[in-house]
């Protein structure tokens, strides 16, 4: 018995060090047309404010491209929130749907001179439409910001 547990040691330490540690580099971004390439190319269109772009990159059947621009340059425009960056976090695939988790550095315009940041993680959710990945949806799921309504 004394015998086994040394051995036993030997063997753990082993398959530890056969064990890559943790990694700091992102999920593999895939080929152009992967889902975490399309999520990406949408962030940087909306870090540029090139919503025409990302029109390119959702599925909205229910607005056209116009409708779309004018509607986020308006977002835009009335929202002290900017994406300034982001880190994309993890790709899952599941058949005809992927869900793509990133998370986003915003910078807060208080109304004073000063800016704060922020961290959120979004998650956006999408469809396999026409053999192209498309965004359906996103939403943010940890620390987020509440939208204030404007009258």
């Amino acid at each position: 018995m004394r015998r086994i547990i040394p051995l036993l040691i030997i063997i753990f330490l082993a398959s530890c060090a056969a064990t890559s540690g943790p990694s700091d580099r992102s999920p593999t971004i895939g080929d152009k047309n992967s889902p975490s390439n399309i999520v990406i190319k949408f962030v940087n269109s909306i870090i540029a404010n090139d919503f025409e772009s990302a029109f390119k990159y959702i599925h909205a059947p229910i607005t056209d491209k116009q409708g779309y621009v004018a509607r986020m340059e308006n977002l835009v425009k009335d929202s002290n929130n900017r994406i300034i960056n982001y880190n994309l976090l993890a790709t899952r695939i599941i058949g005809d749907v992927t869900y793509v988790v990133v998370e986003l550095e915003l910078e807060l315009n208080t109304g004073s001179s000063e800016k704060s940041l922020r961290f959120t993680k979004n998650q956006y959710v999408l469809n396999l439409i026409d053999s192209k990945w498309k965004i359906v949806s996103d939403q943010c799921i940890e620390n987020c910001i509440e939208i204030e309504k404007v009258n």
